[in-house]
């Protein structure tokens, strides 16, 4: 164990910037939104995803691995607030990686401006596992899981390749929507398409579909078909995509009022009801909140 009498934290800021989980209390969400004047689901929306377990909230990552919260000047964004799996770093759980990174536990210079293990720790948490913090470059894909006799719901962000502004456009809408309908091992819900990428609420249809082959199917169908058309060249997706499978409690309905105000969030218009680029394939069930 770290003797936090002894411990002087030198603010290198190598323990937010290797790839891996920061898992939310109880609690948590709840305090960081308040800290950021956020709602709770839009805070869960922006900046956080599931974990390994796909029950748990973690903080996401930028594409770097560091974390989103971290400043230019290796300061955290959220310091009065930030999640008790933060404070208790090094003094009750901390791993190789991050042994060999930190400099203060490698033996680095001493910073200026170190801070007192009051400072850098506070209510820390239990020792954490490896596999409650495994280390990964990209977002985490599992599997949806099956919740009883609830239904199977997942929300999907995919965006263009480069953030291309490829998307607001009628015919490609109408290639989408297309492809969508013939991929019909999932169904898709609600959709709002931006110009450089794309959220939708989607269901299995067949289970023995697995949603990134539903996506990477889709994707090709639309690639080739816009290729064919002469409406877009080149690569036109990113290679990943970010999915979190609805949890029980979660509204689709307010999910939906969030997500579909994105473009006056982003200036493309006044209202959301103006935004062309939104609609319904299907009725998707889901047990909402009581």
């Amino acid at each position: 164990m770290i003797d936090p009498a002894t411990f002087r934290c030198r603010r290198c800021g190598a323990c937010c910037r290797v790839p891996g989980y920061v898992a939310l209390a109880p609690g948590e969400p709840e305090a960081i939104a308040a800290f950021l004047g956020l709602d709770v689901y839009a805070f869960t929306e922006q900046y956080t995803t599931l974990t390994w377990n796909r029950h748990d909230l973690s903080l996401t990552e930028r594409e770097d691995g560091g974390c989103v919260f971290l400043l230019d000047d290796n300061t955290c964004r959220i310091q009065p607030v930030k999640p008790a799996q933060c404070r208790g770093f090094p003094f009750l759980w901390r791993s190789k990686r991050l042994e060999q990174a930190c400099a203060a536990l490698a033996g680095g210079p001493l910073a200026s401006d170190g801070v007192s293990p009051g400072e850098a720790a506070s209510s820390p948490p239990a020792v954490l596992s490896a596999a409650q913090s495994p280390v990964r470059h990209r977002p985490a894909h599992l599997p949806p899981l099956a919740l009883g006799n609830r239904s199977v719901l997942v929300f999907l962000t995919a965006c263009t390749k480069d953030r291309r502004r490829l998307l607001a456009n009628p015919d490609v809408i109408s290639v989408l929507l297309d492809a969508w309908r013939a991929a019909d091992a999932w169904a898709v819900g609600r959709y709002v398409v931006m110009p450089d990428h794309v959220h939708l609420f989607c269901a299995p249809v067949d289970p023995a579909f697995a949603l990134g082959q539903w996506i990477a199917y889709w994707k090709r169908t639309v690639t080739r078909e816009l290729h064919k058309r002469g409406l877009v060249g080149g690569e036109v997706w990113q290679r990943d995509h970010w999915d979190t499978q609805l949890r029980q409690g979660d509204s689709y309905h307010a999910k939906w009022a969030y997500v579909c105000e994105n473009p006056v969030r982003a200036g493309l218009a006044v209202r959301a009801e103006e935004w062309p680029y939104q609609g319904e394939l299907q009725t998707l069930l889901w047990h909402e909140p009581r």
